[in-house]
């Protein structure tokens, strides 16, 4: 018999989760660490191993999940503040069966991964060389979508 802290979706744990993010919002300001967010959701469909689009079985699983992390992501955003959003390309939120731990709502083709790692590599790229201060004033109120 499991005992959880919180109900997935109740309001006591997103106050939790709104609370830590203020705590590493606070820590990472007072160590002038930038945040970097991926924003990512879970896949209704993967790829199987003959190249055919299925849908995966627990649909339900998913859109339930997505929307908690729809509410999670707007959490992060007003309270975390991130200097970069990673945001993948929509057309890519497509499961593998071939991943190298298999097929999940959460383990992606091969070309997401290359889209998220391309606009981390673009969007850090972008910041070298500015102090820490520079970039705080400049981007600390506001997102860098990618």
């Amino acid at each position: 018999n499991v005992k959880v802290a919180f109900s997935a979706n109740s309001d006591e744990r997103f106050a939790a989760f709104a609370r830590g993010c203020a705590y590493l919002a606070s820590e990472t300001r007072q160590n002038e660490m930038p945040i970097i967010f991926h924003d990512a959701r879970w896949a209704s469909d993967f790829i199987d191993p003959n190249g055919v689009r299925i849908p995966f079985q627990n649909q339900g699983a998913v859109i339930g999940t997505n929307r908690r992390l729809d509410r999670m992501s707007r959490i992060v955003t007003e309270v975390l503040k991130p200097h970069i959003i990673l945001k993948p390309e929509p057309e890519l939120m497509i499961g593998d069966s071939n991943h190298r731990w298999g097929a999940a709502s959460y383990h992606y083709i091969p070309q997401y991964y290359v889209d998220i790692w391309s606009k981390l590599e673009g969007s850090v790229s972008k910041f070298q060389g500015m102090s820490w201060n520079d970039w705080n004033k400049k981007y600390a109120t506001t997102h860098v979508n990618f």
